[in-house]
């Protein structure tokens, strides 16, 4: 007789992992007691080889002679009896075949299961998505509770569909969280998660930003993944992230059981800090108003009042960052630069408004504000009053919004006056204008200006 080199611990460890366990005679059912498959293997075989009672007047080794062992092992795989043979309270440690798996207590379950019978005792919910699960397997159920209601299964979605053969009694899920992460996104960041196949928003939420252990984690937000659930094979997945800091981001994915994982960084918005209003001032904003409807921004007042295209930005900012403001504006102005703010038609085709009397005029700021239509002043045909604004490209070296230090004009006219900035200023050292007049006659120099 060889020995049996499948055994994990010596006989007197395995016949305390026995006395949990159950291998009865006369009813074809054993119960693994939560052991893990290996240690039940040693425990049961304790239990047939001793010479004690395994059930009623069948001492263990007639069991044994009788009906064989109650599970066989090979390295990490584990073989049932029979397939007709119950095994309950089963515990992860290897893969099983061949036997009923029984299970009592509605629960997510990570196992490793193949060629086998899934047999439920009690309506619920019990989740297998985790577990690995092969081969050719079926679903069965029974007791009174089933009367009234059912037990719901859950499967991965790439696991094999088995055979239901208690469809008034069980119902079949297959699918998978599908997980959208993004480990980058800063703190404060609010992140629209769209099916562009299905035009549904599936999470529109910000992003923790306190003082806790979760501080700095980015983004992650969990659905469900499968045929005919909120996410299919290929579903045009686009995520938009805003952050009033922060330029937008866009991530277009196509959907996949391995869901999406985006480490894009946020790059900072050079334009609002050149503007230098912070966001507590542009949620203060009054004088501009969101009119969803319409796709508008509207300007509010009593009367004739001025407003900035930066402070009109600093609040467009702000708004993205909110529910309804992300979902309806986001993307709408392009701030090319600090001179240069574009409403970008084929993202938003959004206008400016006045919805009442008297005239809004433009501060003493030259930013410009334009429709990439070209079509002049980004305002409303039918608003009720007026709205005064720089349109057109607008060329700058430097735009200090408090100064005014703006280069503005068509390309001629900037070239002329950059030109004569640079001549102007030849007496420093080092500078352009300097170069010029040490490499020039003293008469050429004077008529370059």
């Amino acid at each position: 007789m060889n020995a049996d080199t499948e055994l994990t611990n010596n006989k007197a460890a395995a016949e305390v992992i026995a006395g949990g366990l159950s291998a009865g005679f006369f009813v074809d059912r054993i119960d693994l007691n939560d052991e893990t498959l290996a240690d039940a293997y040693d425990g049961l075989k304790w239990l047939i080889t001793d010479a004690g009672d395994i059930d009623t007047g069948v001492p263990g080794p007639m069991y044994y002679c009788l009906l064989g062992l109650p599970l066989t092992k090979a390295g990490t795989n584990f073989t049932g009896r029979s397939a007709s043979t119950m095994y309950t309270n089963m515990a992860n440690g290897g893969t099983f075949s061949t036997g009923i798996v029984e299970f009592d207590t509605p629960d997510t379950y990570e196992l490793s299961l193949n060629n086998v019978t899934l047999y439920f005792d009690n309506p619920g919910t019990y989740d297998f998505r985790t577990s690995t699960i092969t081969g050719t397997n079926t679903v069965d159920a029974g007791g009174t509770d089933f009367a009234t209601d059912v037990a719901l299964v859950k499967l991965d979605i790439d696991a094999p569909t088995p055979t239901n053969d208690a469809e008034e009694f069980i119902t079949l899920e297959q699918n998978t969280a599908f997980i959208v992460s993004g480990p980058n996104v800063v703190d404060g960041s609010r992140v629209l998660v769209v099916n562009n196949t299905k035009s549904t928003i599936l999470d529109n939420s910000i992003v923790f930003s306190g003082t806790d252990a979760t501080d700095g984690d980015g983004y992650e937000w969990t659905g469900t993944y499968g045929n005919g659930y909120e996410i299919e094979p290929d579903d045009d997945i686009v995520i938009y992230v805003a952050h009033y800091d922060y330029d937008e981001l866009t991530i277009s994915r196509a959907a996949s059981s391995s869901g999406i994982t985006f480490t894009d960084a946020q790059v900072a918005d050079d334009v609002i800090e050149a503007y230098g209003i912070e966001q507590s001032t542009a949620a203060g904003y009054t004088k501009f108003v969101a009119d969803y409807p319409n796709i508008q921004f509207d300007f509010v007042g009593v009367g004739s009042f001025e407003w900035g295209p930066d402070e009109l930005y600093a609040w467009y900012k702000n708004l993205i960052t909110s529910e309804d403001g992300i979902i309806t504006f986001f993307g709408a102005i392009d701030a090319i630069d600090a001179a240069n703010l574009v409403i970008r038609t084929a993202v938003v085709d959004a206008y400016v408004s006045n919805p009442n009397d008297g005239t809004i005029a433009k501060g003493s700021n030259t930013i410009s504000l334009s429709r990439d239509s070209g079509d002049g002043c980004p305002v409303d045909v039918n608003t009720d009053g007026s709205v005064v604004c720089n349109w057109g490209r607008v060329y700058a070296t430097v735009v200090t919004v408090e100064s005014g230090s703006v280069i503005t004009g068509d390309i001629d006219e900037v070239a002329g006056k950059v030109w004569n900035a640079v001549l102007a200023n030849y007496t420093s050292s080092g500078t352009t204008g300097k170069k010029l007049k040490q490499a020039l006659s003293v008469g050429d120099f004077i008529a370059m200006k």
